[in-house]
């Protein structure tokens, strides 16, 4: 089965938020350092098939978070784009205003980071790995102004997708999901 990308903003069929040649460039110049090679690496080493899946099951799973604003219409099939009514139109992210025909470049940036972590080597769903970046399990996180405890079988997937969501995220005193 070819699986087939559909990343319309605002699209009524849409599954991903991004497709392979953003995320190819994505993390082409995200890791163009020697800070974190081998995630170069790793991205590059799945085949075309194996980034659409990781980048429509990562834009799956962030739709199920709780987000600020409204969704632009109730006909899209994602939760993105937003529209802020009191603003008027699109919404704000640090200051720049992205219409409702525009994606934050901090949620395309999400998907990425998640879609690289959100499938394990057995081809499991795993949007909540078993260890953190040190190799310990994770029992709590804390972002900016919001944290989460977490049970014995939860852990955080990808810490740099929520430094990336963050400022879209509705933050009440745990994360919600919708």
């Amino acid at each position: 089965m070819t699986l087939t990308i559909d990343a319309t903003i605002g699209g009524e069929n849409a599954n991903s938020y991004t497709d392979v040649d953003f995320a190819d460039d994505y993390f082409e110049g995200r890791f163009t350092n020697t800070v974190s090679p081998t995630v170069q690496t790793d991205w590059f080493a799945f085949t075309e098939e194996q980034k659409k899946l990781r980048l429509i099951t990562a834009t799956r799973v962030i739709d199920r978070m709780s987000f600020l604003y409204e969704r632009a219409t109730q006909t899209q099939a994602l939760q993105f784009p937003r529209r802020d009514e009191v603003k008027g139109g699109g919404i704000y992210v640090f200051g720049k205003k992205f219409e409702i025909t525009e994606l934050p470049d901090i949620l395309l940036f999400a998907v990425c980071e998640l879609a690289l972590k959100v499938i394990d080597n057995a081809g499991n769903v795993n949007p909540l790995p078993t260890v953190g970046p040190t190799g310990t399990k994770i029992k709590s996180e804390t972002l900016g102004r919001w944290s989460a405890q977490y049970g014995e079988a939860a852990q955080l997937c990808s810490i740099e997708a929520l430094n990336y969501l963050q400022p879209l995220l509705r933050l009440d005193n745990e994360l919600k999901r919708e």
